[in-house]
């Protein structure tokens, strides 16, 4: 009886982009920004503007003014549908459309440009403030600071196959002339570079897929064979997911990721129910006679932190637990070394 396992929406994704996928791995393996940048939290990102509590308050306004209830319901769901997509569009321009923008010469406060042509206010505001936010991400979700022009360098750095320079803009800084082409004005110019994100690794960022794939590409070094992203069939013809499975010689490693950031931390019950399914697999993979034999580990990894509770159980020779500490702290990649020790 072989193991049965299948491909997922998110495994789908990985297989089609899976050179891209390992590209944007050896970046964030080599360079720190690259990794604070990718493996920061974008669901903490997306949550930065909130509408919440918007609806209700339209919906008041509108019963004021002698409006039907049922009218001003309507009315209000109409409005917060509108309003609520022109901010997502708005804060989410390097999220949710895969945009990014650079400006040169690099100010710490967003400038306000008034000009008639919408197009320069948002291109300058919006894009800016959004890496802004995107720098802000970092800090919160990761602790570790990265600046404007480190970001600029990193999308500079990318392979085109991951990002590519979509236009640039030279924008006058007084008289508020703006041309893809060099501006023949007096006054200071200010270049702004558009980058555009490959809609697969993007895709993958949303998905938090862009973990799993690194540590992937990571372990892929060993030979070993390594799926992400799959559903193994469990007892009683249960499918459980698997981020990303390993098998050696003699032994499978059983790997749940969690790009999770520093305020989300992981203790006893997250780590039970996580072990209650790979239990469930470690059994079935045992009851198939060519592994019967064969070691099954477990391991744990965020981006966030384990309790003290949680670190108690490390000592435990199935389990691997790497957290923020051992997967963005830790510049030389040890989190590797804790793996292959435990085989």
């Amino acid at each position: 009886m072989p193991l049965i396992i299948k491909q997922t929406e998110n495994s789908a994704i990985y297989t089609r982009a899976k050179r891209r996928f390992n590209q944007l791995a050896d970046m964030i393996n080599a360079d720190h920004v690259a990794k604070c940048f990718f493996l920061s939290s974008v669901n903490a990102l997306e949550r930065r503007e909130s509408i919440v509590g918007m609806q209700p308050a339209i919906e008041k306004i509108l019963a004021r003014h002698s409006i039907e209830r049922n009218k001003a319901t309507s009315i209000s769901n109409d409005i917060f549908a509108k309003i609520g997509t022109i901010i997502t569009q708005r804060k989410a321009v390097s999220v949710s459309n895969g945009h990014f923008a650079m400006i040169e010469p690099y100010v710490n406060a967003r400038r306000i440009i008034t000009s008639s042509k919408p197009s320069i206010e948002h291109i300058y505001g919006s894009y800016y403030a959004n890496i802004t936010e995107t720098i802000n991400n970092i800090k919160e979700c990761l602790n570790q600071t990265v600046s404007v022009e480190q970001i600029a360098q990193l999308l500079s750095r990318l392979p085109q196959t991951i990002c590519k320079t979509r236009e640039k803009y030279f924008i006058c800084s007084s008289c508020h002339k703006f041309s893809t082409s060099k501006i023949r004005c007096p006054h200071n110019l200010i270049k702004l570079n558009l980058f555009k994100m490959d809609e697969l690794i993007l895709e993958g960022l949303k998905r938090s897929i862009t973990l799993p794939a690194y540590v992937a590409r990571c372990l892929s070094e060993n030979h070993w064979k390594i799926l992400v992203e799959h559903e193994v069939k469990g007892t009683k013809n249960l499918y459980h997911q698997v981020d990303v499975l390993c098998q050696g010689r003699d032994f499978f490693i059983l790997i749940e990721c969690k790009n999770w950031t520093l305020d989300m931390e992981l203790g006893p019950k997250d780590v039970f129910r996580m072990l209650g399914k790979y239990g469930d697999l470690e059994f079935m993979i045992h009851r198939i006679r060519r592994y019967k034999n064969f070691k099954v580990l477990k391991a744990f990894i965020t981006t966030g932190r384990f309790n003290k509770d949680v670190k108690n159980l490390a000592d435990r020779n199935d389990l691997i637990f790497l957290d923020h500490d051992d997967m963005i702290l830790d510049r030389t990649n040890q989190w590797r070394r804790k793996i292959e020790s435990k085989i």
